[in-house]
């Protein structure tokens, strides 16, 4: 759909096919909130905060300039950590049993509700530094009806679990996933207009669009169980200079690497190795 057919399904609260298959006319106060909307887009900002809400993995997910919009490509993120669980990949996932799954940096909760949603015998943990993206995540959990079965927790990358013993509670995970922000500082003001209006801490990656990778590569083997996998949403072209980093490392090998439907690749799958200290 156009952003125009969007616009207007959303404001005629109709379909696609409905928008070209009757006659509408828009009523005053219509015509007042489709003014508004166009202006604010002329202003750069994003359709999906002017909406107030987007379809994400067949969810529909809060937005507003609180979190950063969820992309299509980080569906294919989720899709590849059910495939890898429908497939038993990860020897200590049973689905008798509760894998236990960490959404580092949740945002919106596009990945950490997603992934509740669709694996009820999962147990979900969901951290981000920031408040304001918890209280979104959390208003988005409660609409998609999987707010008890997500733990959210305020922590900066794997803080909390250092903090009082907290891990001792929680115990180790199966699998930890992330959407880190990894675009270059440096190139952040040159991007499209809209970017401005989504947090810059969601989206900036340091100089070299790569210091999220070196903290949680360098911390996540502490949190993972035996065999357990870290998936990580990489840039363009960012491949080598995190293989680099991992290969740094002693915690982890890369198990396969995933790439989008544009033949760009996107997602890194680490698996856990070697001796980790808890």
């Amino acid at each position: 759909m156009t952003e125009k057919e969007i616009l207007l399904s959303s404001i005629f609260n109709c379909s696609r096919s409905a928008l070209y298959s009757q006659e509408w006319s828009l009523t005053a106060a219509q015509a007042k909130k489709l003014s508004e909307a166009l202006f604010l887009r002329s202003q750069g900002v994003p359709l999906q905060y002017i909406l107030g809400e987007v379809e994400f993995f067949g969810l529909v997910f809060q937005v507003d300039s609180r979190v950063l919009i969820p992309r299509p490509e980080t569906e294919i993120l989720v899709e590849t950590v059910l495939k890898k669980i429908k497939n038993q990949k990860i020897p200590v996932c049973r689905q008798t049993e509760k894998i236990k799954i960490l959404d580092v940096g949740t945002g919106s909760g596009c990945i950490a509700i997603s992934l509740a949603k669709f694996l009820t015998f999962a147990r979900v943990t969901a951290i981000d530094m920031s408040g304001d993206a918890l209280s979104a995540a959390k208003e988005n959990a409660s609409k998609n009806s999987v707010r008890d079965r997500i733990n959210f927790l305020p922590s900066d990358l794997f803080s909390v679990f250092k903090k009082n013993n907290v891990n001792n509670r929680l115990g180790n995970y199966d699998i930890i996933i992330s959407n880190p922000p990894y675009v270059r500082s440096g190139d952040i003001n040159g991007l499209q207009k809209e970017l401005a209006y989504e947090p810059r801490m969601a989206l900036d990656g340091g100089e070299d669009g790569l210091d999220f990778y070196r903290r949680v590569i360098a911390e996540a083997g502490n949190f993972l169980n035996k065999e357990g996998l870290l998936f990580l949403e990489i840039g363009f072209n960012q491949r080598e200079d995190i293989e680099k980093i991992v290969f740094a490392g002693n915690d982890f090998a890369v198990d396969e690497i995933i790439k989008d439907y544009s033949g760009i690749e996107r997602v890194m799958i680490l698996r856990k190795h070697g001796k980790v200290s808890n």
